[in-house]
């Protein structure tokens, strides 16, 4: 059997700001799943607990860009 390895990805915190965390392939669905429906979630690592509102993911060649999130106002279908 084949040990999953963690991803690195890009969580967006509640109360604004962001950080980087390693996360088991087969947690990533039901962390989005849980966000989608709930609004936010709670990811508990080793050294500390946060609330996460959002995902960002990137691939290799993203490089140094601006990111804006946000739809304040703007209804989602």
């Amino acid at each position: 059997m084949t040990q999953e390895k963690p991803i690195v990805i890009t969580v967006l915190v509640k109360g604004g700001g962001y950080d980087t965390i390693g996360i088991l392939p087969s947690m990533l669905g039901p962390l989005a799943e849980a966000i989608r429906s709930k609004g936010s979630e709670t990811a508990h690592l080793v050294s500390k607990s946060i609330e996460v509102e959002g995902i960002l993911i990137t691939g290799k060649g993203i490089g140094e860009r601006v990111i804006m999130l946000g739809m304040g106002g703007v209804k989602q279908p």
